[in-house]
Formats: structure tokens, sequence, C-alpha cells
């Protein structure tokens, strides 16, 4: 059995030490919270020029892509292209894209643009026609004609003219009249 000397004891020593628990929670200095400001994404708009092109062999078929972004809070901007199909020429907001070769459809550019933070990012996409290229023509080479006659004729005879033909296309099937 406790004595009551030492149950005043107990209680006054739990006393003192949910005191210094309590003081000790208490005391702490309280942080103030920093509030942080969280911007929205870049602003983008991505043009193409031209939209429509032809990509033959012997003909340029380079496109101009033009991104225009701006960040709400004026920090610098990273582009980063892909399509599918040509190659990309160039970095940053203006870069060329050549579909020389490609086959005639739509292909796609997009740019993905971001603040550098990796928090806030904004992405567009263009399409650009391919059209089909004018099939290509044999060239036609016309063939040499000689015609030939008698140096004399006779009145009232009939007279035969001989006329023949030497090289030039193949192909060629010449009328006569």
């Amino acid at each position: 059995m406790m004595s009551r000397k030492s149950l005043w004891f107990g209680l006054a020593l739990a006393t003192v030490i949910g005191m210094l628990v309590f003081a000790s929670v208490d005391a702490k200095p309280k942080k103030k919270k920093r509030t942080e400001r969280v911007s929205g994404p870049p602003t983008l708009s991505l043009a193409a020029d031209p939209a429509t092109v032809r990509a033959c062999n012997d003909e340029a078929a380079r496109v101009q892509l033009i991104a225009t972004a701006r960040s709400p809070e004026g920090r610098p901007l990273r582009y980063k292209w892909t399509t599918n199909g040509g190659k990309l020429n160039g970095q940053g907001s203006n870069t060329s894209w050549d579909l020389a070769g490609a086959q005639a459809g739509v292909y796609q550019a997009v740019v993905e643009v971001d603040d550098g933070r990796g928090l806030c990012v904004a992405f567009s996409s263009v399409a650009v026609v391919v059209t089909e290229c004018p099939p290509t023509r044999p060239q036609i080479v016309c063939p040499t004609v000689n015609v030939s006659c008698p140096d004399t004729a006779t009145e009232n005879a009939p007279v035969t003219f001989t006329a023949t033909l030497s090289g030039g296309s193949a192909n060629n099937t010449p009328s006569y009249n």
C-alpha cells in the first residue's frame, strides 16, 4: 500500500512531467507558412508556312514552323519539337521542317514548351499536307523525216514520193497525210 506522501509525490512528479511535455510542445516557435505562387502554363500558338507542299524529288519541300510562346512570369522557355515524318532543322521557337521525298498525306508537327521548372507545360500541333507529284511524262523525241522523189516526171503520169523516218522515241506512231 502506498503512503499519502508517496502518492502526493507521484502526482506532483506526473504533473511536473506533464507541464514539461506541455511546455516543450508549446514552446516550439511556429513556422510561418510560405505562400508559394503557382503560375499557369505558358501561352502558345503554332503556325506552319506553307501549310501545303509538294514533295517531289526535284522540288524543295520546306515548311517554316513558328511557335509564339510567353511565360506568365517572363521565365525563359524551352522548346521540344517532334514530327511524324520528314526532318526538323533548328531549335527554339522557329525551326524548319524538310518534307522532301515524303509520300502524299497529312503530317503533324508538335511543339512542347516548358518554363524550365517542369511545373507548367503547354503544347500545340499543326498539320501540313503533302500533295501528290504530277506524273512524269516520258520525253518524246520526234523522228527525222526524209522525203525523196524522182528527179524527172512525165506529164499526167503519177509521181511517187517516199518518206522515211529515223530516230525518235520508240513508241511514236507516225501518220501520213
